[in-house]
């Protein structure tokens, strides 16, 4: 067998004379014949370091030698090709993997044995077997669904945690986008589906969305997913890859977290309303009437315009209280609050400061006689006797009016006046009104003179 013709007959030109693929002859005892070029370079050993020596040198071990023959051997008698992927080694020891193929090629059992190093091959898929590995325990530790959309060829995979996620398993679980969108809550889908559509047609080629998720029985699964889009040479989308992740505990956590905000938002506006507004008729108080004339003052100043502060004070209110008891002093109190609200305009203010003292904010006054005309009105709202029960109250106000800027720049110059103002109309006979700036002085006080009346 060591005729070079001999041997390029029995294995073909093209086989004894190939850079790619290496062959070993062996004798029917499996001892070494010759090799090839090829294989002389991929063992490390030259042809006459080999020749009559077992093929047992090349196999990677002992085991893997005993292995291999004793399930090869029966196909080997029976005249049968073999062709696997087997481990071998080099002179230097290193492990070197064949696709490798045998055959008895004559009478006195001469077997060629040709192999391919497909070594590289096999390390790049251990390595990319590895890379899968971590890729799928880290999307599991990471709880993400992973889904890729083969727009091309219309295919869409997803991962098995999809089926935790939506309850959809085996054949009941959809495989397609289409599919998939009909999970989507019925308020969400048009959203989602303008969101795919701007990947589609290159207005974006990221996604990233918020919706709910129509589980299989029946509960609502918070979804965010994301994805990045990639396209052909002409823009064309063809695939989308992503992740779906339920982030349900999130939502309820976070729905959980405004409602208790809301919830501190309105005791806490319900602790400032009782702390600024009376009790009894709901108006700002003495505390906040204070702060909303301080406010309104530093909005006429730069405008320049004037506003009037009223002070009001229900006449014989005490006489109301001893002759039909205190209940019906509430309900009067609270009736001339009502009546006050509804004599002035939106942006006004009435406050009550205590007992049966009310005092009002009028804004942006042209002129003294449009303070003139409001009082008339409000004068006016009490001409009418309040019934309640079997009680019929004749009711009237003494009014003091004290206008900004001429009787004070100051909340409190201004309150004062107009409570002296009204003190006047009391002592002339109530009922009535009186502008602090005409009264007349006397002293370092205000003297007494008629009273304008309306």
């Amino acid at each position: 067998m060591d005729d070079s013709d001999t041997i390029e007959h029995l294995i073909g030109h093209a086989l004894y004379t190939s850079e790619h693929v290496g062959w070993v002859i062996t004798d029917r005892n499996y001892n070494i014949v010759t090799l090839s070029a090829y294989a002389e370079k991929l063992f490390g050993y030259r042809k006459e370091e080999l020749a009559g020596k077992p093929v047992r040198i090349l196999h990677y071990s002992d085991q893997s030698y005993d292995a291999f023959f004793g399930k090869i051997l029966e196909q080997l008698f029976r005249g049968e090709k073999i062709q696997d992927e087997y481990p071998m080694r080099n002179r230097q020891g290193e492990k070197l993997c064949l696709s490798l193929s045998g055959q008895v090629i004559d009478e006195a059992g001469h077997k060629l044995w040709t192999g391919v190093d497909i070594t590289a091959q096999k390390k790049t898929e251990e390595e990319l077997a590895r890379l899968k590995e971590r890729l799928e325990y880290a999307i599991e530790g990471s709880q993400d669904v992973v889904w890729d959309w083969d727009i091309q060829h219309r295919k869409f995979d997803i991962s098995r945690r999809w089926r935790e996620v939506s309850g959809y398993s085996g054949a009941k679980m959809p495989h397609r986008i289409a599919g998939l969108q009909r999970l989507v809550h019925p308020a969400d889908r048009k959203q989602v589906l303008r969101r795919v559509r701007d990947c589609l047609q290159g207005r974006s080629r990221y996604l990233d969305v918020t919706y709910r998720l129509l589980h299989r029985d029946g509960r609502i699964v918070w979804i965010s997913s994301r994805a990045v889009t990639l396209y052909d040479d002409q823009g064309r989308a063809i695939r989308m890859v992503g992740t779906h992740r339920d982030i349900t505990h999130s939502k309820e956590l976070e729905f959980r977290l405004i409602q208790q905000a809301q919830t501190i938002e309105k005791q806490r506006d319900k602790l400032w309303f009782r702390a600024h507004h009376d009790a009894l008729t709901q108006l700002p108080n003495r505390i906040y009437f204070r702060k909303l004339l301080d406010v309104a003052i530093n909005e006429a100043q730069p405008q320049q315009e004037r506003l009037a502060v009223l002070f009001i004070d229900l006449d014989n209110f005490k006489t109301i209280n001893d002759t039909c008891g205190h209940e019906m002093g509430d309900e009067v109190l609270r009736y001339v609050a009502d009546l006050l609200r509804q004599g002035v305009r939106s942006g006004d203010v009435v406050a009550r400061l205590g007992g049966d003292e009310f005092i009002l904010i009028i804004r942006n006054i042209a002129e003294k006689e449009a303070i003139k005309k409001l009082v008339k009105k409000l004068q006016d709202l009490f001409r009418e006797p309040y019934r309640s029960g079997r009680c019929s109250l004749d009711l009237s106000v003494s009014i003091g009016i004290a206008l900004y800027p001429q009787d004070g720049v100051q909340p409190d110059r201004l309150s004062r006046h107009a409570d002296r103002a009204m003190y006047r109309v009391k002592q002339s006979g109530r009922g009535s009104w009186q502008f602090y700036d005409e009264m007349e002085t006397e002293g370092d006080e205000k003297s007494s003179r008629p009273v304008e009346t309306g």
